[in-house]
């Protein structure tokens, strides 16, 4: 309701307008292209991660035959062309050491004792996501 007197008046008295309390918009125009960027990155990090959890359930099922010794021809050329020739193994890669290292940097932003260092890290995980997307879109 504050926002409606608010823009009502400035129409009125032919002030500014702040279209980010005007809602259809708001929708329109971003004011801040940087959290529109990192919102953006993060999801599709986080929607390539979803592909990895899957991936590695996958991997974990190879490493587990072949630890039960299932050595026939089959499954073994299955294994080998899954970690030789799939795309989906090379992104599995990208991604299982960029996880590592958001978790690891997310565990040193929660020890941060200044906004100083909170920014770096951000800044930090933000590359490390940018990077996986970038080298995970590469892999054909």
């Amino acid at each position: 309701m504050g926002n409606t007197y608010e823009t009502t008046a400035n129409l009125i008295l032919g002030e500014e307008l702040d279209t980010r309390h005007i809602p259809f918009l708001k929708d329109f125009y971003s004011t801040s292209g940087g959290v529109t960027h990192t919102s953006a990155v993060k999801r599709n990090f986080y929607a390539l991660k979803d592909e990895y959890e899957k991936t590695k359930v996958r991997v974990l099922g190879y490493e587990r035959e072949e630890a039960d010794g299932k050595n026939d021809p089959e499954s073994v050329a299955r294994r080998v062309d899954f970690t030789q020739n799939s795309a989906d193994y090379k992104r599995y890669e990208v991604m299982d050491e960029a996880v590592s290292e958001v978790n690891s940097l997310r565990n040193d932003l929660k020890e941060a004792t200044t906004p100083e260092e909170v920014k770096a890290l951000e800044a930090e995980m933000q590359q490390v996501m940018e990077d996986a997307i970038n080298d995970v879109r590469a892999i054909k």
